[in-house]
């Protein structure tokens, strides 16, 4: 009912991004270097792709990463946290395990994306859009090819609370946001449906 995408390639490119790449080098790099070592790949370099998506119910999210990660030691990471299991599912493989009393679920796709979650529900959820057994939201589809980050939301499916905030949001029925960067200033688009 959600959907975040960040284009972490483009946003390298463009002046807010470099400024942003470094006060968090600056700030972060010794746990950017940590990271990194524990990961397999570097946060900053590697990753091409980063979104988030939800379901609308409470604590119900999953991230995808895509770019070159590194699926061999991620891979060996999973296979020796607590409680390891495998399920298949459409044929491709469900990762599962505890991760401080919590249930953690991952897939690959390729060697170049995985998708993180506690519910498996939106990890099979993720592999049938990439699969395209399912569709992709056609709102992200309508969204300007120059935007570096973006986000659609369903408000009317999610299970918020609306008595409180701004009339205009307790009148929406949907949201789609977009970022870009036009002559070194950034740039939002939003398009609002009640």
């Amino acid at each position: 009912q959600w959907y975040l995408h960040a284009d972490v390639e483009k946003l390298r490119d463009t002046t807010m991004g470099k400024k942003i790449i470094s006060e968090v080098t600056k700030e972060y790099g010794q746990k950017l270097a940590e990271a990194e070592n524990f990961l397999g790949f570097d946060l900053i370099r590697d990753i091409t792709d980063l979104s988030l998506f939800g379901n609308g119910k409470k604590d119900s999210a999953a991230i995808i990463i895509q770019g070159e990660i590194n699926r061999r030691h991620l891979e060996d990471m999973i296979v020796d946290a607590d409680k390891y299991q495998t399920n298949l599912y459409q044929g491709e493989t469900i990762h599962s395990w505890q991760d401080k009393g919590k249930d953690q679920n991952a897939a690959f796709h390729g060697d170049s994306l995985v998708v993180v979650s506690e519910k498996p529900e939106l990890i099979m959820l993720t592999l049938d859009v990439l699969a395209e057994r399912k569709p992709h939201l056609e709102s992200v589809k309508a969204l300007p090819g120059s935007s570096v980050m973006m986000g659609t939301v369903n408000i009317d499916a999610l299970d918020l609370p609306v008595d409180q905030g701004s009339k205009m949001v307790k009148k929406a029925k949907s949201l789609i946001a977009s970022i870009s960067e036009v002559d070194d200033r950034l740039r939002a688009d939003f398009l609002i449906e009640t």
